[in-house]
C-alpha cells in the first residue's frame, strides 16, 4: 500500500480534477503566518505529541490492498481509549498488523479497529497503558475549521522521517475526489485543496489550525506542483463518535457515484431554469449540482437511473451535498428511498431500496497454495465498471496458470457467483484432478478465459478460511474441511508431432523424444525471483521415465514438475541436479502413460568443429525446426561475473556453436549427426539479472553420468572449484614446465591450460587443512587430475563416487602434488528450507559459497516475503545468521531449535553477516498467527511442507 502522497508512490495519484473548469479557485501561495509566533508554537507544542509515526504490512493481497509494507502518519483523537485516526490507503482492506511511535520514541502495537469501506480514513487502536514515558496528547476534531484562505500545518513523517512541518494555506474546500493508481479510490465526498510541501509518509497526518484544531486529514498530493489534498472530517466525526460508543457505524449505498458539477456546467446538461431556482433556492450559498458519473452494472438502480442525471432531491428533500445524501444513505439501509433527477427538461422520480455497503465490502478470503479468492470487491466493480458478481482471485499464489486480480465464474463447470458457492465446489475436487476455471481478468472483461490446473493438494491439502471480526482486529484462521477422494488416473495414451519434416529415416525417432516441461517453485530461494518455469527436455532413458532438461527450469530442488509427453501430462519428480553443467534429470512413471516414446541416443565421442549436423529446435512459442547447419565454434563457457542475488550458474563447460541463428532463438534444441546420434544438446543458461543464454553442452559429457543412474549407481560428489583459461605463454611465466605444455596441448586446437578462478569455501568450523594436505588455493594452475593431463575444461567435473582427486599443479611458480578433496552433492544444493517471520532461511548453496572469502555459518538468508515480520522490520537478506539472542546459530538445526524458544509477539535479535563479511545486529518481532515457521523440505524424494510449533508464553515487556 502507499505510504503516502507523491504521485511517485505505489498509491499514487492520476492528476486528474473531474468538475467543471470554470469552478475552479486559484491555489493561494503560501504566505507568511497571520498568527503570531507564540501562538503557533503552543499549539504545534501540543499537536507533536499527538502525532505518530506508523508502520503496519498487510499480510496479503486482499480486495484492493496489496501484501506490504507501509510508513505513514497519524494522530491520537481519544487518548483515553488509545484511538488514531488515519488514512483507509494506509491501513489497507486486508488483515495488517505492526506498531507506532510517539515523539518520545516510545513504541506500541496498533490494530486495526475499523476502514470505511469507501472514503480515506481508518482507526487504528493502542493500549495506553502500555506507555511510560509519553506526555501523550489528543488532537481534537474541528470540521467546521476548514475554509478557504485558511492557514494550516501539516504535521506528519514525511519520508519516514521522525517529523515534519508544512506550511499550507487552504485554496479550497469543493474539489471533486481523487483517482489513485491501482483499484482504490475515494467517492462521493469533496476534497479540501491546498499548497503544501509534504512527501511520501504523510498520508494521515492532521492538519491544524492555529488553535491545534485538527481540521482535514492529509490524503494526498503530486510533487509536480506541490499540491496536496486534504479529506474532509464530516463523515470522520461521524463515525468517531459512534466508535467512542462502541456501537455500529452503519453506511449506505445505491451502488452509484456523484461529482460536483457547476451550475454553469449542468445548463449544458439540461439543467432547466426551474429546477436551478430550486435547488438555489433551497441553498443560496451552493453553486454545485451532484450529477450522476457511473452506476455498477446490475445493481438495483442500473436501469433506472442514468449517467449524467442531476439529482434534485431524495424523499421529497432537496440534497445538493454528498453530506446530505450519504446522511440519508446510512440512516435508510434495508429501506426504500424516492430519488428525483433532471434528466434534461424532464423531472425523473424513481424508488430504489438502499444496500447496507459493509454487507458488499469483502470480508474473508479463501487462501489456497498461496493463492487467495473472496467475494466480488465492491471497489472494484465501481472502478471497473463491472457487476458484482463472481469470486474474485486477488492472488494467485501457485496456481500460476491462473492470472491475478480475476474474476472466476465457475469452477468444473458450477458457477461460482460468490465466495460460498467457490467453497462448495473446491470442498469435493478429488486429490490429485485437474480443475477447470473460467474466468475474466478485469484487465480485460469482456474476454472468458479457461485454464486446467493441478491444485497442489498433496503439497496443500487444507483451505484456511481468513475472516474479519466484527472489532476489525485481528483476523481468524481456521481450515475448512473437505470432501476428497484420491482422483484415479487411468493409463492415458497420445500421439507426438508429425516427424515427417524430419527426412533423414536415422534421425525420424527423434521427435518421440521431445518432451514439454512445467515446473512450479513451491518456494523462492537459491536467488529465484520465479515461480513458473516453462521449456522443452528429452528422454534419455525410457524404461526408467529419465527426462534431460535445463537448469534454468530446474533451479533447485523444492519444485513441482510436470511433464507434457505426446499432449498427455503426466507428474514428473526431480532425480539430479547437476552442480556445474546446467543440466537436470527428471523422472516419470512410465506405466501412467501408453505412449510409444523413444530415447535418445547420446555420442560417445565429443563433435568437432566443422562436422555436420542436424538441428532440431523446439519452443513453447514456436513450432519444431529442423536445419542443416555445422560445428561452428567449441570453446569454454565463460560467464565472468557472479549473478546477483547469488544464484545457479554453470561452469568449467564449453559451449558447442552452430552456423544457425535459429540456435539462439530456441530455449531447447538437439544436434544429431547423420546416423541418428545426438552429439550436443541445446540448453537455455541463466545469465546474470534476469538474461539467459542458448548454449550447446556436450553430449560426451552427459552420457557417462545417465549410465550411472541407469545402473542403479549413487552420484553423489564434486571437485568444487571454477576453472578459468590460461594462455600458454602466461603459463611459462607463472612456472609450468615446458613438458607439461607439450602434455597438455598436444592435439589439441584450443591451446590453453586452467587455473582455479574460484573456491566453494567451507564454514568456520571447518576451515582446517586437509589431513593430505590436498586443499587447492586460488591462481592453482592445474596441470593433470587423477594422473592424466588436463587437457579440456569437460574432464574436470567426471569425479562422482572419489572422496579425493589426485592432482599436481604449479602455486607460486612451484609444482606441487596434492590429493584434492571432492564435495558432497548434499552440501551444494537446497533440500530444506525453514519459512520464519517471512525469512526464507536455508543452507548456503553453491553460488553462495563461490561468492564469498569464508561461511560465517551454515544459515543463509535468501528472501524477505512481503507482508512478512522480516518486511515490517526491514530485516536483511543475503545475509548469514550467526546468534540469535546472543546464542550461537551454526548449522540448520540449530537455528530450529533456538526459534522455537522465541514466544509469540516477542522480540528478539538477529546478528548476521553480509557477504561483505560485515556484521550487524537487527532487530524484529514475531506474529505466529498470520506467519507460523514452515519448513519446506525434501524427503524421500518428495516435496514436504510442515509447520513448527513454537513457545506459546510471552516474555513480559516483549512489546515495548
Amino acid at each position: 500500500m502507499g505510504t503516502g502522497v507523491q504521485a511517485s508512490d505505489p498509491v499514487a495519484l492520476r492528476h486528474k480534477d473531474t468538475s467543471d473548469p470554470t469552478s475552479q479557485v486559484t491555489v493561494l501561495p503560501a504566505t507568511p503566518s497571520t498568527g503570531s509566533a507564540e501562538q503557533w508554537n503552543n499549539a504545534l507544542d501540543h499537536v507533536i505529541k499527538g502525532v505518530v509515526r506508523i508502520h503496519l504490512v498487510c499480510v496479503a493481497n486482499f480486495d484492493t490492498g496489496y501484501a506490504g509494507r507501509t510508513c505513514a502518519s497519524g494522530f491520537v483523537i481519544d487518548k483515553k481509549q488509545g484511538i488514531i485516526l488515519t488514512n483507509r490507503h494506509v491501513v489497507s482492506p486486508g488483515p495488517s498488523w505492526g506498531y507506532r511511535t510517539f515523539s518520545s520514541q516510545e513504541k506500541c502495537n496498533v490494530e486495526v479497529i475499523y476502514h470505511d469501506p469507501v472514503h480515506d480514513f481508518a482507526f487504528l487502536h493502542f493500549d495506553p497503558s502500555k506507555l511510560r514515558y509519553t506526555d501523550l496528547r489528543e488532537i481534537e476534531l474541528r470540521s467546521e475549521g476548514a475554509k478557504v484562505g485558511t492557514e494550516v500545518r501539516v504535521i506528519g513523517n514525511d519520508s519516514d522521517e521522525a517529523l515534519s512541518i508544512a506550511l499550507a494555506v487552504i485554496s479550497r474546500i469543493d474539489r471533486n475526489t481523487l483517482e489513485y493508481t491501482g483499484f482504490y479510490h475515494d467517492y462521493n465526498t469533496h476534497y479540501i485543496q491546498a499548497a503544501a510541501v509534504a512527501g511520501g509518509g504523510s498520508s494521515g497526518s492532521p492538519v491544524v489550525n492555529i488553535e491545534g484544531h485538527a481540521v482535514a486529514l492529509q490524503a494526498a498530493g503530486t510533487s509536480a506542483s506541490n499540491i496536496n489534498w486534504f479529506l474532509p472530517l464530516d463523515r470522520v466525526v461521524r463515525a468517531f463518535r459512534l466508535l467512542q460508543k462502541r456501537e455500529h457505524i452503519p453506511r449506505g449505498t445505491i451502488q452509484s457515484k456523484w461529482l460536483f458539477k457547476s451550475f454553469s456546467h449542468c445548463r449544458g446538461l439540461g439543467l432547466s431554469s426551474k429546477h436551478e431556482e430550486k435547488l438555489r433556492r433551497a441553498d443560496p450559498s451552493s453553486r454545485f449540482v451532484l450529477v450522476l458519473e457511473n452506476i455498477v452494472p446490475k445493481s438495483r438502480l442500473d436501469g433506472k437511473l442514468q449517467v449524467g442525471d442531476l439529482l434534485l432531491g431524495i424523499n421529497g428533500a432537496s440534497v445538493l451535498s454528498f453530506i446530505t445524501l450519504e446522511e440519508i444513505l446510512d440512516t435508510h439501509i434495508g429501506q426504500s428511498i424516492t430519488i428525483e433527477v433532471a434528466r434534461g427538461e424532464n423531472e425523473v422520480t424513481v424508488e430504489v431500496k438502499v444496500d447496507d455497503l459493509h454487507a458488499l465490502t469483502p470480508r474473508r478470503m479463501v487462501k489456497f497454495a498461496e493463492a487467495i479468492f473472496c467475494d466480488m470487491s465492491y471497489m472494484v466493480a465501481q472502478c471497473k465498471n463491472i457487476p458484482l458478481d463472481g469470486t474474485f482471485c486477488c492472488y494467485n499464489g501457485l496456481l500460476r496458470a491462473l492470472s491475478s486480480d480475476i474474476i472466476i465464474e465457475s469452477v468444473n463447470n458450477r458457477a461460482t457467483p460468490n465466495l460460498e458457492a467457490f467453497l462448495d465446489v473446491i470442498k469435493q475436487i478429488d486429490t490429485g484432478a485437474d480443475v477447470k476455471f473460467v474466468y475474466k481478468d478485469i484487465k480485460d472483461a469482456h474476454r472468458t478465459c479457461t485454464a486446467v490446473i493441478p491444485l497442489l493438494t498433496d503439497l496443500f491439502p487444507k483451505f484456511e478460511l481468513w475472516s474479519r471480526n466484527d472489532d476489525y482486529r485481528q483476523w481468524t484462521i481456521e481450515a475448512i474441511e473437505t470432501i476428497r477422494t484420491e482422483s484415479s488416473l487411468d493409463v492415458k495414451s497420445g500421439t507426438f508431432p508429425s516427424s515427417n519434416i524430419i527426412k533423414n529415416p536415422d534421425q525420424a525417432y527423434i521427435a518421440r523424444t521431445i518432451v514439454g516441461v512445467k515446473a512450479i517453485s513451491l518456494v523462492y530461494t537459491d536467488g529465484t525471483d520465479r515461480m513458473l518455469f516453462r521449456g522443452h527436455g528429452c528422454i534419455v532413458n525410457v524404461t526408467q521415465g529419465l527426462v534431460l532438461v535445463s537448469r534454468a527450469l530446474i533451479p533447485h530442488g523444492l519444485c513441482k514438475v510436470r511433464l507434457d509427453i505426446a499432449n498427455v501430462e503426466v507428474a514428473g519428480k526431480i532425480h539430479f541436479l547437476h552442480p556445474s553443467y546446467n543440466y537436470a534429470l527428471l523422472k516419470y512413471d512410465p506405466s501412467k502413460i501408453e505412449v510409444d516414446v523413444a530415447a535418445v541416443k547420446l555420442a560417445e565421442v565429443p563433435v568437432n568443429v566443422g562436422d555436420k549436423v542436424t538441428m532440431i529446435c523446439d519452443d513453447p512459442c514456436r513450432d519444431r525446426t529442423v536445419t542443416e547447419t555445422d560445428i561452428k565454434s567449441i570453446q569454454r563457457y565463460n560467464m565472468a561475473q557472479q549473478s546477483w542475488p547469488c544464484r545457479y550458474r554453470a561452469i568449467n563447460i564449453e559451449d558447442v556453436s552452430t552456423s544457425s541463428r535459429i540456435q539462439a532463438e530456441n530455449d531447447f534444441g538437439l544436434l544429431l549427426d547423420s546416423c541418428g546420434r545426438v552429439v550436443s544438446v541445446m540448453l537455455e543458461f541463466q545469465g546474470t539479472g534476469s538474461s539467459a543464454y542458448q548454449l550447446g553442452l556436450h553430449a560426451s559429457v552427459i552420457r557417462p553420468l545417465v549410465q550411472k543412474f541407469v545402473q542403479g549407481l549413487q552420484v553423489g560428489r564434486m571437485l568444487g572449484f571454477e576453472f578459468s583459461e590460461l594462455t600458454v605463454a602466461t603459463a611459462r611465466k607463472l612456472g609450468v614446465a615446458e613438458h607439461w605444455i607439450d602434455s597438455i596441448t598436444k592435439d589439441q586446437s584450443n591451446q590453453a591450460l586452467y587455473k582455479v578462478a574460484r573456491l566453494a569455501c567451507r564454514p568456520i568450523c571447518e576451515e582446517i587443512k586437509d589431513q593430505t594436505g590436498g586443499l587447492l588455493e586460488s591462481e592453482d594452475i592445474l596441470l593433470d587430475l587423477d594422473h592424466k593431463p588436463v587437457s579440456n575444461i569437460t574432464g574436470i567435473g567426471k569425479f562422482y563416487e572419489a572422496t579425493h582427486v589426485p592432482a599436481t599443479v604449479v602455486r607460486h611458480n612451484k609444482e606441487m602434488t596434492l590429493n584434492v578433496p571432492t564435495e558432497s552433492l548434499e552440501e551444494l544444493e537446497t533440500d530444506k528450507v525453514i519459512v520464519f517471520c517471512g525469512l526464507h532461511v536455508h543452507r548456503p548453496h553453491l553460488s553462495v559459497r563461490q561468492y564469498v572469502k569464508r561461511l560465517p555459518s551454515k544459515v543463509y538468508v535468501d528472501n524477505n516475503r512481503a507482508g512478512s515480520p522480516a518486511n515490517l522490520y526491514d530485516a536483511p537478506r543475503f545475509c548469514f545468521i550467526t546468534h540469535i539472542n546472543d546464542v550461537e546459530t551454526s548449522d540448520l538445526e540449530d537455528f530450529v531449535r533456538i526459534i522455537q524458544q522465541i514466544p509469540d509477539d516477542t522480540f528478539f535479535r538477529l546478528k548476521v553477516t553480509s557477504l561483505e563479511l560485515a556484521a550487524s545486529v537487527t532487530t524484529m518481532k514475531n506474529c505466529d498467527h498470520y506467519w507460523p515457521t514452515q519448513i519446506f523440505e525434501i524427503v524421500d524424494g518428495e516435496v514436504t511442507i510442515r509447520t513448527v510449533e513454537t513457545a506459546t508464553e510471552a516474555v513480559e515487556g516483549s512489546s515495548a
